[in-house]
């Protein structure tokens, strides 16, 4: 067993853990605050190399994705995919049993650079998740930057009626009502068949996802398992979904009743927004106009949770706290209001 030498003021432990290609010894240096810690980390890293195969980083990431595709969504593993060939240029080749966690920070540093905190934020999970399965004694240690708080504006009842106004009589028309009243996403809406319609909802069981290659690939479940559900609409918006049904088959009909792909749903939003001045606002803000126009309404947040596919209420709080400016102006008029009568009640009582 090898004995960790005090360097500075930590102990530093130096073993072997193989050969390269050209048949040079490889070490590595377990650092830790004492020496019988130092001592179990670098037995624990012998075990490791002897009992795994010392792969690369970038091979031990599609092992984990190919272990993780029949019990993640298809959304996430896309997701990951998208990180494993963009984001792993400077790791990718290294192996397991020579990773540091001055790799690792490198690799970050470079995906920082020109990119949202929640890509690398994403990145930065997706590689503790993999060095978990495949080199579990390994301590990952990076910093990520700190995400930034985005103002968030969800659009108003007015905004929403102009919208459906502005859409009148097409198919864009209904695509916009069951994401604001239904709370669907556009992948969602786009795989809407014949089967999915009852009598008085509508059963999610079907979604468009965007594969590796940026194609549209219909698959049978929602993004996540939460997307399983029935969603009550009124008569008036069943008959139009009835309307649209001609006998449309995943098999044999592309993009469900609708007929357009989400992006071409997303196009049609933002062309009608601008038609209609409204404010730029994202597809998904429907979703979100959706949760609030619930929440106001009184419903328990479960049971918004359930209706709009969302995995947990936690998701449900953040959108509430993205008020609308018209909400925080009439919350500001509200204020002073009471301010001015408790000023008023005061001076009264003077007199």
């Amino acid at each position: 067993m090898a004995t960790a030498r005090k360097r500075g003021d930590k102990y530093r432990v130096r073993i072997y853990v193989g050969k390269d290609e050209n048949g040079k010894g490889i070490y590595r240096s377990i650092t830790a605050k004492t020496k019988r810690e130092a001592e179990r980390l670098a037995a624990q890293v012998r075990i490791d190399n002897t009992y795994r195969e010392d792969i690369t980083f970038g091979e031990a990431m599609r092992r984990y994705i190919q272990a993780k595709t029949n019990v993640l969504s298809p959304s996430t593993i896309s997701g990951y995919e998208d990180i494993r060939r963009n984001y792993t240029g400077l790791i990718g080749n290294i192996r397991m049993s020579l990773l540091t966690n001055e790799d690792l920070q490198r690799q970050i540093n470079d995906i920082a650079s020109g990119r949202s905190p929640k890509t690398v934020s994403n990145a930065n999970g997706l590689f503790s998740a993999v060095l978990k399965m495949f080199n579990p004694s390994f301590k990952m240690d990076t910093r990520v930057p700190s995400k930034i708080k985005k103002k968030v504006q969800i659009p108003t009842d007015e905004e929403v009626k102009a919208l459906l106004q502005q859409s009148d009589g097409s198919v864009e028309q209904v695509a916009y009502m069951l994401a604001a009243f239904g709370s669907l996403r556009r992948g969602e809406i786009a795989a809407i068949y014949p089967d999915c319609i009852e009598d008085d909802h509508i059963s999610i069981k079907r979604a468009y996802v965007e594969s590796t290659d940026n194609k549209w690939v219909l698959k049978d479940q929602p993004k996540t398992y939460a997307g399983y559900r029935d969603i009550p609409l009124p008569p008036e918006v069943m008959d139009k979904l009835k309307g649209l049904c001609k006998g449309q088959t995943p098999e044999t009909t592309e993009f469900g009743i609708i007929g357009l792909s989400p992006n071409a749903i997303y196009r049609c939003f933002k062309r009608d927004l601008k038609k209609a001045n409204l404010p730029s606002y994202r597809l998904h803000d429907l979703r979100h106009y959706f949760a609030t126009w619930m929440h106001a309404e009184g419903i328990p947040d479960q049971t918004i949770a359930k209706l709009g596919g969302w995995e947990n209420v936690s998701t449900l709080q953040r959108i509430y706290q993205h008020s609308t400016i018209s909400s925080e102006d009439a919350a500001a008029a509200l204020i002073t209001e009471k301010l001015r009568k408790m000023k008023w009640a005061s001076i009264a009582d003077e007199t």
